[in-house]
């Protein structure tokens, strides 16, 4: 274990040095290394002021293109939970700004992306998940050394755009069995009826349910579990008599650990086009996959279920994400604010009206009119 030195402390897994300048100012930098000796080594010689600040900056910082620091920030995210989306989001920063150097990379550099990415049409939801991605880039280059604070501190400095994330389009049972018979009729569309009867019945996002392994499927317990994050509570969700039909009707791969996989045992990564087809079909438009989630969480919340379990049912970790379907369900409202209709109504029961506390309070009443 590194020796205590005044004026060495972590952030994180990188050191920090504290040290007071030759105005005898207290100044705070990062030392941009997870090294006890390479920090306690800039901290002498921040203090003897042997190196100045920039020359000590150019021998810590070693200048790379975007697409060498895509190819290291692609191995760090792969073991991520989202890497599946992340990777693409890396690919596509790294095919527009792959041959520049971090170092030239400016606050406008940025914001000119943002605005040509949203005149090609993007949400910006979608624009904001490249950004958070591009920032957290520069913070891991920041960390292993291929960029200074100054440069970090640009990025961050471009705002991320206002999204909207309130549609709400969910199908009418009618509907859900049309699409579920559609993809029976036509043979190119089978293998999408067991992934649409998950979806319905779940919640489950499109690549959770595209990944799905059967030894997160008990049928036991009636359970599908979802692996989490360290110190997460474990997600579980319920498999009611419909699902579990249809999953033991799938004939296991013995090629591949996946539920959802083609003839040859390989695991199934592209449905769009395929649902696009299914939705057309029977004249369903602006439906999108993910949309399967909001039929699903709609229609608990139709049926009266509470806010905070359709929350868990979907892995919300905040019920701010699922009030947005609250407004469904106006009828469990009104009968919630009935219940406090005895604070108020008159008469009052008859234990009380003869009570001395019932006559002043009478007493009162009448005096005011």
């Amino acid at each position: 274990m590194a020796k205590h030195v005044r004026g060495i402390y972590k952030r994180g897994k990188i050191f920090w040095i504290c040290y007071k300048n030759g105005e005898n100012r207290v100044v705070r930098e990062s030392a941009r290394t997870d090294d006890h000796k390479k920090a306690e080594a800039l901290l002498a010689l921040r203090r003897t002021g042997a190196v100045s600040e920039e020359g000590c900056e150019k021998e810590i910082y070693e200048d790379c293109l975007l697409r060498e620091l895509a190819g290291k920030y692609h191995a760090f995210a792969a073991s991520q939970k989202s890497y599946y989306i992340k990777k693409i989001i890396i690919n596509q920063l790294a095919v527009k700004f792959g041959a520049i150097k971090i170092s030239d990379f400016t606050t406008a550099m940025v914001e000119s992306y943002l605005s040509e990415a949203l005149q090609q049409g993007l949400k910006p939801a979608t624009v904001n998940r490249r950004l958070a991605c591009l920032k957290h880039m520069f913070r891991k280059a920041w960390e292993w050394g291929y960029c200074s604070g100054k440069k970090l501190r640009q990025i961050r400095q471009a705002r991320f755009l206002v999204e909207n994330n309130q549609r709400v389009r969910y199908l009418e049972p009618e509907e859900c069995q049309a699409l579920v018979h559609v993809c029976e009729r036509y043979p190119r569309l089978k293998h999408l009826k067991p992934i649409i009867v998950t979806a319905l019945n779940t919640g489950m996002r499109r690549g959770e349910i595209l990944s799905l392994r059967w030894e997160q499927v008990d049928f036991k317990k009636g359970l599908i579990s979802f692996e989490v994050e360290p110190g997460e509570e474990k997600r579980k969700i319920p498999i009611n008599e419909s699902l579990a039909e249809t999953l033991r009707g799938i004939e296991r791969s013995t090629e591949s650990p996946y539920v959802f996989v083609d003839s040859q045992g390989n695991q199934y990564k592209h449905i769009r086009e395929a649902f696009a087809s299914a939705c057309r079909k029977i004249g369903i438009q602006d439906f999108r996959f993910q949309d399967l989630r909001h039929t699903f969480a709609c229609h608990l919340v139709k049926a009266g279920i509470e806010i905070a379990t359709v929350a868990k049912l979907l892995g919300h970790k905040s019920q701010a994400m699922t009030v947005r379907y609250a407004h469904l369900a106006p009828d469990q409202m009104k009968a919630a604010v009935n219940t406090l209709n005895v604070l108020t109504m008159f008469p009052s029961p008859p234990w009380i009206q003869g009570s001395s506390v019932y006559t002043g309070i009478k007493r009162s009443v009448n005096s005011i009119a």
